[in-house]
């Protein structure tokens, strides 16, 4: 959760090059809408915890998108942005996360605060100073105020937790935590929250603890990385990882789009929605085997 503003944001961005670019996806495409349900299958950590981001990810795609079809909701501004958003924060996630293993496993954790959790915020944070020039102390995400959860969205939502997870109700999750996050002012607020520090910890210092540089976080000099399960090397910075989730996501509603409204059969789409973890970008059937490199930080 503590990276939801790096998901609104590449939602946001996302948006803005359809506007731009004047190939919006289809008349329902909501802003706000897309950039709320663009944390995905996070807003129902409350019920389940991890649990969709490492279970049944290809099947979450295929039931929201045969409930949409089977219950004539192709028109709905609500339903169809619900399966827009997640299909956003799918890509983002499985592009971005084994980045963030990578770089967090052999870190220091400052206080009670998750070493991954930290650089998830920072990452957040230089989104929003280059998208608004602003800090994310400073800033307040304002898409979830008038986002009222639709009564099929909410049909849709209970409908895939059941069937894939056996959990009811799970609309009350993502109702719940679309709630918290209209009350809160800011980052630090969702810190204060949890619970997890009294006071916010000093980011120089948890660089400064680990011998770390913003520019390392970034990659911004393309330094080889390797992926947690398959130990696959990679040299993308994370801008690069970024712009690949958002061609991602892109072709990905695309593709849906075609299922939806031009009625091809959704097999195709196997191709599309791998059955990834989110947290390792890999299948879920690989056992995770820890092919991390520790950096040199003399």
């Amino acid at each position: 959760m503590f990276n939801y503003l790096s998901h609104t944001t590449m939602a946001e961005t996302l948006f803005k090059k359809y506007r731009d670019d004047g190939d919006i996806i289809n008349d329902f495409f909501s802003l706000q809408r897309f950039k709320t349900y663009s944390l995905g299958v996070s807003l129902s950590d409350l019920k389940l915890n991890n649990i969709p981001h490492i279970y049944g990810t290809q099947k979450l795609f295929f039931n929201m998108i045969d409930y949409i079809k089977n219950n004539n909701l192709t028109c709905d501004y609500d339903a169809v942005n619900l399966l827009y958003g997640h299909i956003s924060h799918y890509f983002y996630d499985i592009n971005i996360n084994p980045y963030i293993l990578y770089l967090s496993f052999d870190l220091e954790r400052v206080g009670k605060i998750r070493s991954d959790d930290i650089i998830k915020s920072y990452l957040s944070n230089y989104l929003l100073e280059k998208l608004y020039n602003k800090n994310i102390f400073d800033f307040k995400e304002d898409c979830f105020n008038n986002t009222k959860i639709g009564d099929s969205s909410k049909g849709m939502i209970n409908d895939t937790y059941k069937k894939i997870y056996n959990k009811s109700n799970v609309y009350r999750s993502y109702l719940h935590t679309i709630n918290l996050l209209r009350e809160l002012e800011n980052v630090k607020d969702l810190f204060l929250f949890q619970k997890i520090c009294k006071k916010m910890i000093s980011f120089k210092d948890f660089l400064s603890l680990n011998k770390l540089t913003v520019k390392e976080i970034l990659n911004k000099d393309n330094d080889v990385w390797y992926n947690p399960v398959t130990g696959k090397s990679n040299n993308s910075s994370y801008d690069e990882l970024l712009d690949k989730a958002i061609l991602d996501t892109s072709f990905a509603i695309k593709e849906v789009n075609q299922v939806l409204y031009d009625d091809k059969d959704k097999v195709f789409l196997e191709d599309v929605f791998c059955n990834l973890s989110y947290d390792t970008g890999e299948d879920l059937k690989l056992v995770e085997k820890k092919y991390y490199r520790k950096r040199d930080r003399k």
